[in-house]
């Protein structure tokens, strides 16, 4: 089964998202930086994104049930 939503997110929520993905926080202090400077140069420069101005962003969620079979 697939769950899909569309929040409404501000640039800083969406960085805010990117902080929280494994690859960058396993960064140093600098380059983490440097990576969330980049995505909010790209939300402006490619989506006019800043300040409270907000873009629709799709998540999806696959769930999965699994029953033991007793053996």
């Amino acid at each position: 089964m697939a769950m899909t939503w569309d929040p409404s997110l501000t640039a800083d929520q969406l960085v805010g998202i990117v902080g929280t993905l494994s690859s960058v926080i396993m960064l140093g202090g600098e380059q983490r930086e440097q990576v969330l400077e980049d995505v909010r140069r790209l939300l402006r420069q490619h989506r006019g994104l800043e300040g409270a101005d907000t873009a629709e962003l799709r998540f999806r969620a696959d769930c999965w049930r699994a029953t033991r079979v007793e053996q």
